[in-house]
């Protein structure tokens, strides 16, 4: 199942235009960072969530380099 859903992520992902891929990669870079400074005060409780966000950002990063370089 789970790799159902990463293939549906990165399907979705590939879909989006470029500038639309930017601004998701801004958000979660921002989620990622109140994520960090949660986790290190002890207040963050999935910290599945902040894998799974660093994970996907590392995706958005892929594919955003990806579509820069088919131009």
């Amino acid at each position: 199942m789970e790799k159902k859903a990463t293939k549906e992520i990165l399907e979705n992902y590939r879909g989006l235009h470029l500038d639309e891929l930017i601004q998701q990669k801004n958000k979660l870079h921002e989620d990622i960072t109140v994520m960090r400074f949660k986790n290190k005060s002890g207040q963050l409780d999935d910290l599945g969530a902040y894998r799974r966000a660093k994970t996907n950002f590392a995706r958005l990063q892929t594919i955003i380099e990806e579509k820069t370089r088919a131009k």
